[in-house]
């Protein structure tokens, strides 16, 4: 199954309630942002997760937006578990409503810099040109990048993760 390791900059979780029924196992680390201080606690959580049986399908480590990408990254290629695990790609969710403010943080746009697929959340909110602009905009900072719309936790059209991460290799936008 998949396994989510969440981040909560706080000492208190509020995510881990909200996605403990869609994870088959789920991990929450407090306290610190997972690519620096909180960075020796996801490399151990991760091998527990890569030395574990059944070993995880997939694990998702999802990092409440503070977190610069890097770091995690790092925790997977010079990592106890890199031999055993594999990054299958990086996912940066942009609230649409917001991203004109949020562009203007230099850890956003790191994160699109990062990203395999962007999520823009709250689609629903935008009419469909500033949808198209936006996407037009955020496309120089994510080049290789699938958009993918959501709304209400859920993203457009029936495709799983899986299937948009494959697009991946169909998708260079012009600088």
């Amino acid at each position: 199954g998949t396994v989510v390791i969440i981040n909560e900059q706080g000492q208190v979780g509020i995510d881990g309630d909200l996605l403990a029924e869609r994870a088959a196992r789920l991990r929450e680390i407090t306290g610190g942002c997972v690519c620096c201080q909180a960075q020796a606690e996801l490399d151990a959580t991760l091998a527990e997760f890569a030395d574990a049986s059944p070993r995880p399908t997939r694990i998702l480590v999802e990092t409440s937006g503070a977190a610069s990408p890097a770091g995690v990254l790092r925790a997977l290629t010079w990592g106890s578990a890199r031999d055993r695990l594999r990054l299958d790609g990086v996912v940066t969710v942009l609230d649409a409503s917001r991203a004109e403010a949020a562009l203007t943080f230099d850890l956003t746009v790191e994160q699109l810099g990062f990203a395999d697929v962007v999520v823009l959340s709250h689609a629903d909110t935008c009419d469909a040109e500033r949808l198209a602009t936006l996407e037009a905009d955020l496309q120089r900072c994510a080049p290789g990048a699938v958009f993918v719309r959501g709304h209400r936790g859920t993203v457009e059209g029936d495709e799983t993760l899986l299937e948009i991460l494959a697009k991946r290799g169909e998708v260079l936008h012009p600088l």
